[in-house]
C-alpha cells in the first residue's frame, strides 16, 4: 500500500558567503571507516570543469561528469571486473548516509565502489596526451582509499602509463598502491618517453573482496612549470534592497600550479562592476577581486563576469553571480518589541534570534546573540554581532532608545556568570541617512569612553536624541563586541528589547497578530483574536478593530476596541460565522480617525479554511505527542532545511481520499512569521525507511499556500 509523504522546506536569505573551491586536506585527515555510497544528485560543479588544450599537457577534475548520472567524463574509457557489469569505475560523488564526500577542487571525481563477492579487476584510461620522445613529465593525482572498519582488507590500485585504451597497451607500470587511507593523498611520477606519440594513464583496481572504495581525482601530467586557476564557478553576493541597491563581495581565487597565475578582466554584466583586476598570484598563492552590483528593482538577480587566464586548461573562467533585491520596508515611527518575530526588513547577525528562552523587558521575547559569533565572517561587515533595522521616517523630533541587557555566560551562553564588567564590552549604535553607503556612530558605551557600561543582570534603557535626523528617513544599526577576544567558553550574552526609532506619534494603534481556528464549518459561529499593540504615549480607547477577507477586502466582523495602555497592548474578539466553503485569508484591522500611521493598521494574515458539507478533519498524532521543539519538520535555526514526513495508512484511518487541504499546528510560544516555506506532496511504496534515504523529491507535487 502506498504511504502519503509530505515533503517541507524552508529557504531563508544566504549570508554573503565568497570564497575558493572546496577542498579536502591532502595531507592528513580524521579516519571514518563507514562503507561510502554513491550519491547521484548533489549538486553541479563548484568549480570550473577542465579541459584539454594543448598538446602534452592534461588536467581532469571530473566536474565535466554529467550530473544525472555516473558515467566518466569524455575521452574515459573504462572496463569492469570479469563476470560482474557492475563491477566498475565511475564519475560523481560518494558520501557517507546523506552527507557527500567533497573532492580536491569540487564535488566529483571518478571512483569505483567496494566489490563483497568478488576482488576487483577494473581498468580507467584516461584521453591521450601528445608527448615528445626525451621529455620529461610530471604526473601527478589524489588518491582516497578509505579503510573498512573491523577489517584489515586494503585498498590496492596498479598506476600504469601506455600508449593505448587498453590492458594490453600499459607498459610501464609506475606504482602499486596499497594503502587505507580516509583523506585525499597526493601522487607524482616522472616519465620520459622513449619515442614521441600519443599517451594515456591506466588505473586498475585489483582491491580484494570485501573492500571500501577508491576515488581518483585532479590528474595532471605537464613538462615543465605552468599555472594552476582554483575558484569557484559560482557566487551570492546575498541581499540588498531597492533603496540601497548596491551590493559588494570579494571573490577569492588561487593559483594552483608551479607558474605565476595571470588573471585580467574580459567582460561583466552591465550592473556589474569589477576593481582589483587584472593581478599575478605566485605558486599557491591565494588573491581576490570586488564585484559590485548596483540594481533598482526588487527580485531575484543574476549576471556573469568572465575572467581570461594563463591556465593552459582555463583560458576562460565565467563566474555566475547571483544576488536578492528585496523590496526596501519603509515605516513612520516604530516600536519593536520583537513578539512577533522577524521582524520585517530587519538584517539580523549570523548566530542571532527572537527568542523567548530568557525573556525580554516585561514581555516574552527579545533579541538574543553571544559574542561568540562576532569575528565569523559572516558578521565581517557588522564588525560584530548586532543588527540593522528598516527604513524609518524620522520625523520632527526623533528620538532611538533600547533596553539591552548583557551578562557573561560560559559555553555558548548556557549559564549565568554574572554581570559583565564595563572594560569587557562596546556597545555602539549608528545611523545612516544614505541608505547604508555612510554609517554614523551616534551612541558608544566602551571602556574608558565618555560613557561606560554599568555592570547588571537588568535590563538597563539608552536614549538617545538625533535631532540632526529630523525629517530624514534612517536605518539604524546596533552592535556589541567583547573587546578581550571572545571563545566559546565565556562569551557576553547580549540581549535587546523595546526599540523605539523616531518621532512618537500622537496616536498609534498597531495590528499585530490574529489568531483562530483555521478549520472552520459553514453557519457555525467562530471567535478570532486580534492583538492590539498602543505605541503612543498616552492610553487610546476609542478605536474599532474589523475581520477582513483579503479576497475581496470585505469587512466580515466588527468589534469595539478596549483601552490600551501607552506602550501596551490589549485582545480585541471578532465572532464570525462562515456561511461559504472554500479557502480565506484573514486580517484584522484597527479602525481610528485620530491615527497618524495607517501603514501597521493590518494584522499579519490568518489562513483558514472552511470545509464543503460532508468532508472531515484527520487530526495525525495528539497534543501529547506533538513535537515541542525547533527543529522538526522546519529548522529554524538553519540557513535552509528540508524534511520528509510520512504518514501511514493506518494513522490516517483510511484507504484512499480526496485531500482538499493541510494544517501544520506550531509549537512555538508566540506566533512565528518565519521565511517561506514550499509544501510538497507525494506517495511511496516504501515501508523500511533503515537506510535514512529521502523519497526521490522529483516525485513530489508542489501545493500552493
Amino acid at each position: 500500500m502506498k504511504q502519503t509523504y509530505i515533503k517541507m522546506m524552508a529557504l531563508a536569505a544566504l549570508p554573503l558567503c565568497i570564497g575558493g573551491a572546496l577542498a579536502t586536506n591532502a595531507i592528513g585527515g580524521k579516519s571514518n571507516a563507514e562503507r561510502l555510497v554513491s550519491m547521484e544528485k548533489v549538486k553541479g560543479a563548484r568549480t570550473p570543469a577542465r579541459v584539454i588544450t594543448i598538446d602534452g599537457f592534461l588536467y581532469e577534475d571530473f566536474e565535466s561528469a554529467p550530473d544525472d548520472g555516473t558515467q566518466l567524463p569524455e575521452g574515459w574509457v573504462m572496463t569492469a571486473t570479469p563476470g560482474y557489469e557492475t563491477d566498475h569505475w565511475s564519475a560523481g560523488t560518494l558520501g557517507r548516509g546523506d552527507t557527500p564526500l567533497n573532492g580536491v577542487s569540487g564535488y566529483k571525481y571518478a571512483f569505483i565502489m567496494g566489490n563483497e563477492n568478488a576482488a576487483h579487476d577494473s581498468w580507467m584510461f584516461s584521453p591521450a596526451v601528445t608527448m615528445t620522445a626525451g621529455t620529461e613529465y610530471t604526473i601527478e593525482f589524489f588518491a582516497l582509499m578509505p579503510p573498512v572498519s573491523g577489517s584489515d582488507v586494503m585498498e590496492k590500485l596498479e598506476v600504469f602509463i601506455g600508449d593505448a585504451q587498453n590492458p594490453g597497451a600499459m607498459t610501464r607500470n609506475l606504482e602499486v598502491i596499497e594503502n587505507d587511507n580516509d583523506y585525499w593523498r597526493y601522487y607524482g611520477y616522472t616519465f620520459v618517453p622513449e619515442t614521441s606519440g600519443t599517451y594515456c594513464m591506466g588505473f586498475h583496481s585489483i582491491s580484494p573482496a570485501g573492500s571500501n572504495s577508491t576515488a581518483i581525482d585532479d590528474l595532471k601530467i605537464s613538462s615543465g612549470e605552468i599555472a594552476v586557476f582554483s575558484g569557484n564557478s559560482e557566487v551570492s553576493l546575498g541581499s540588498t534592497d531597492t533603496r540601497a541597491g548596491v551590493l559588494k563581495g570579494n571573490y577569492t581565487f588561487g593559483n594552483g600550479g608551479h607558474a605565476p597565475l595571470e588573471v585580467s578582466l574580459k567582460e561583466c554584466s552591465p550592473e556589474l562592476t569589477v576593481e582589483g583586476l587584472p593581478v599575478t598570484l605566485d605558486e599557491y598563492q591565494d588573491g581576490s577581486f570586488t564585484i559590485t552590483l548596483t540594481a533598482a528593482e526588487a527580485g531575484d538577480y543574476s549576471g556573469y563576469v568572465k575572467i581570461a587566464t594563463n591556465d593552459p586548461t582555463l583560458p576562460e573562467v565565467k563566474i555566475d553571480v547571483f544576488a536578492t533585491v528585496k523590496e526596501a520596508r519603509v515605516s513612520g515611527y516604530c516600536l519593536e518589541d520583537f513578539e512577533l518575530g522577524g521582524p520585517e526588513g530587519w538584517d539580523l547577525c549570523y548566530g542571532s534570534g527572537n527568542v523567548s528562552a530568557y525573556g525580554g523587558f516585561e514581555s516574552s521575547r527579545a533579541w538574543y546573540c553571544t559574542t561568540f559569533y562576532q569575528t565569523d565572517d559572516r558578521n565581517e561587515q557588522l564588525g560584530g554581532v548586532g543588527f540593522t533595522t528598516h527604513y524609518v521616517e524620522m520625523g520632527a523630533d526623533p528620538k532611538i532608545s533600547f533596553m539591552y541587557q548583557l551578562v557573561n555566560t560560559d559555553m555558548m551562553g548556557s549559564s549565568v556568570n554574572g554581570p559583565t564588567a564595563a572594560d569587557e564590552v562596546k556597545v555602539t549604535a549608528l545611523v545612516t541617512d544614505d541608505n547604508g553607503l555612510t554609517w554614523t556612530p551616534v551612541f558608544t558605551l566602551e571602556p574608558g569612553g565618555e560613557q561606560e557600561l554599568t555592570p547588571s543582570l537588568d535590563y538597563q534603557e539608552a536614549v538617545v536624541p538625533v535631532p540632526q535626523y529630523a525629517g530624514k528617513t534612517c536605518r539604524v544599526r546596533l552592535v556589541f563586541n567583547q573587546v578581550k577576544g571572545s571563545f566559546i567558553f565565556n562569551p557576553i550574552r547580549t540581549m535587546v528589547d523595546n526599540v523605539s526609532i523616531g518621532t512618537r506619534p500622537t496616536v498609534d494603534l498597531k495590528a499585530t497578530t490574529l489568531t483562530g481556528p483555521t478549520s472552520l464549518e459553514k453557519g457555525k459561529e467562530y471567535t478570532f483574536l486580534a492583538t492590539i499593540q498602543n505605541n503612543s504615549a498616552d492610553p487610546v480607547a476609542d478605536y474599532k478593530v474589523r475581520l477582513v477577507n483579503t479576497a475581496d477586502n470585505s469587512v466580515i466582523a466588527t468589534a469595539d476596541g478596549t483601552e490600551v495602555a501607552a506602550a501596551g497592548s490589549e485582545s480585541v474578539p471578532l465572532a464570525w460565522t462562515p456561511d461559504a466553503d472554500g479557502a480565506f485569508h484573514l486580517v484584522a484591522q484597527v479602525v481610528s480617525d485620530d491615527d497618524t500611521t495607517p501603514d501597521n493598521d493590518l494584522s499579519f494574515p490568518l489562513h483558514a479554511i472552511v470545509l464543503p458539507e460532508g468532508n472531515s478533519v484527520l487530526e495525525i498524532g495528539t497534543e501529547g505527542e506533538r513535537k515541542a521543539g525547533m527543529y522538526y519538520p522546519v529548522n529554524f535555526y538553519a540557513v535552509d532545511t528540508e524534511s520528509q514526513s510520512v504518514y501511514y495508512a493506518n494513522e490516517l484511518g483510511i484507504n484512499s481520499c480526496v485531500i482538499n487541504s493541510m494544517v501544520f499546528r506550531s509549537s512555538l510560544e508566540s506566533e512565528f512569521f518565519s521565511e517561506p516555506v514550499s509544501f510538497y506532496i507525494g506517495e511511496t511504496d516504501r515501508a523500511d525507511f533503515g537506510d535514512e534515504r529521502f523519497v526521490d523529491a522529483d516525485s513530489f507535487t508542489a501545493l500552493s499556500i
